[in-house]
């Protein structure tokens, strides 16, 4: 049989060694890890599948238009009639009038709706009634060209107060909305050009008790800077990179698209929710009604596509978010976010539900951890099983057509349970001793901890002893080092789709410069392949997983002569 020359490190130095300069080509089915190896070529994904059904944890908020999705994130907020103390109001179909409102909603304690600019929607005027106690205020943003006259008239025959904040353009509108906040000193400022900047700040400036002013693209708008001289000694933020090249002076909140800029806005702002939100980061409507909603939920709002895989942002920042996180709110109906999108969104933000659950479960209690791999290299491919003792500390790897070798000092189960889950520095700390020595019997001399956490994860990741919890508090760990890239909609060697992170391995000769990369389910959180790729993107080696259990009884050799 083939030679296999590439450890699993799942057991010590005894294991054969990892391969030294190997390169062969990538399968087709599997992931490329082009977009740090070579970024001139566009990253495989697996096709999106329509789900039969959403997952339970997530809630889809949407109406058949943008003015029933506002309706249906008003009544998701204030469910009991008269429960709204005003309402803001906001033109549908542009966005620079609106985009300051979303502080304002929450300040007043109410829904934001939307409009026809010439006249109320008779829906949108039932949903008013419905929220709004008759003689309460309505905020209209922007003058009679974005809200009609009609529009105030049909309000104030319906017994309601009428309120216009208006300015001589976007910028000046935005800073009437500040001064109807109180004026705060705490700022957020984005384009008034655009909309994802500002619609991703909406529930953090709610949160933080700051208004949202507009610049001019790069350009600081006069509005603004007055403002901001009237106002000064308060925290100024700039997100996305035009605010920050208008005010080089605030701190800047910068991705490297508007998806990325609304996860750092999230990161910033929202430590470990329970529920977020999610909007279509390519139309404003939805993600403008939701902002106050999720601000009232302390939840923060991640700008994603309507299809194809989930970009980097949000699924790092989702991941980061277990276990605490419970569910998701998606706004918009399926033209705004599938439903293929949606259940991405809904296997992250259950997934700390799900490896708890999986951590009780029968399939990782037993004394036996059983892993089966199917091992490619250069030099050939053999299926192999690791059977490790979680008492006795020790394992046995039989390999297709091979001898079986016995390892000793292997982890056992006490030895995973001494692991912290919730403090990842020491997390790490405590990974990177316990396998000191296998990682130096492997040919690694990198004193870079994060260098020694990207390889010794492997220790974790692939072994069925480690509870799910551990291998997902790794997983989330590993994807929080500096350097570390995450893809999501990746197929393993089998076709299975799932989310690969990964970094550049140093410390070791033979393969300083390569990527190391872990494929995980989302939906329960399971490793299903971990793979070497070179500089020029070729696999050096792959190990896909196809058994994956614990037993209450050590198995016979699967590979009998």
């Amino acid at each position: 049989m083939p030679s296999i020359q590439r450890s699993l490190l799942t057991g010590t130095a005894a294991v054969t060694a990892l391969v030294a300069g190997l390169a062969i080509s990538t399968p087709a089915q599997a992931y490329p890890l082009v977009r740090a190896v070579a970024p001139t070529v566009a990253p495989a994904v697996a096709p999106a599948a329509v789900p039969a059904a959403l997952p339970s944890s997530v809630e889809r908020i949407s109406g058949a238009t943008r003015f029933d999705t506002a309706i249906a994130t008003s009544q998701d907020e204030f469910p009991t009639t008269g429960s709204a103390k005003a309402v803001v109001l906001t033109r549908a179909d542009t966005y620079p009038d609106a985009l300051a409102g979303v502080p304002l909603a929450a300040k007043v304690g109410g829904p934001l709706l939307l409009t026809s600019s010439a006249a109320l929607n008779p829906t949108v005027s039932a949903e008013i009634t419905r929220v709004l106690p008759a003689g309460g205020t309505v905020y209209i943003l922007g003058g009679t060209a974005a809200v009609s006259a009609a529009v105030a008239t049909t309000l104030t025959t319906n017994h309601f107060v009428v309120k216009r904040l208006a300015g001589s353009d976007r910028f000046a509108t935005a800073v009437a909305v500040a001064d109807a906040l109180g004026d705060p000193s705490t700022v957020f400022e984005a384009t008034g050009l655009n909309f994802p900047d500002a619609l991703a700040g909406g529930p953090a400036a709610i949160v933080s008790n700051a208004a949202i002013l507009l610049t001019n693209g790069s350009v600081q708008s006069p509005a603004t800077a007055a403002y901001l001289a009237a106002h000064t000694g308060g925290t100024h933020y700039a997100l996305g990179g035009p605010a920050a090249a208008a005010d080089p002076t605030a701190t800047s909140i910068v991705g490297t698209d508007r998806y990325e800029t609304a996860t750092e806005v999230a990161d910033k702002f929202f430590a470990g929710p329970t529920v977020v939100g999610v909007a279509t980061g390519t139309n404003f409507p939805d993600a403008l009604a939701a902002g106050p909603d999720l601000a009232s939920k302390i939840a923060p709002l991640l700008l994603v596509p309507p299809s194809g895989p989930l970009p980097e942002g949000p699924t790092g920042e989702l991941l980061s978010y277990t276990p605490a996180l419970q569910g998701a709110l998606v706004f918009g109906g399926t033209s705004s976010i599938s439903d293929a999108v949606a259940s991405q969104v809904g296997a992250l933000a259950s997934l700390g539900s799900t490896v708890l659950t999986e951590t009780a479960s029968a399939t990782f209690t037993g004394q036996y951890g059983v892993l089966g791999t199917h091992l490619q290299t250069a030099s050939g491919s053999a299926n192999t099983t690791q059977v490790f003792d979680g008492l006795a500390g020790t394992s046995t790897f039989y390999t297709q057509g091979a001898a079986t070798k016995t390892i000793p000092n292997t982890p056992t189960r006490a030895d995973f349970a001494a692991f912290p889950t919730t403090d990842f520095s020491a997390l790490e700390s405590a990974i990177n001793a316990k396998f000191a020595t296998v990682y130096a019997a492997e040919g690694y001399s990198s004193t870079d901890a994060d260098a020694q956490f990207l390889v010794n994860a492997e220790q974790v990741l692939l072994n069925p002893l480690a509870t799910p919890t551990l291998r997902l508090a790794v997983f989330v760990a590993v994807s929080e080092l500096p350097n570390i890239d995450i893809q999501s909609g990746v197929q393993d060697a089998d076709g299975r789709t799932g989310i690969v992170v990964f970094g550049t391995i140093s410390g070791n000769a033979s393969l300083n410069g390569d990527q190391l990369g872990y494929i995980m389910d989302p939906a329960t959180g399971t490793l299903l392949e971990d793979d070497i790729v070179n500089g020029a993107g070729n696999a050096v080696a792959a190990s896909t997983v196809t058994t994956f259990t614990t037993t209450t009884t050590a198995p016979a050799d699967p590979y009998p002569a």
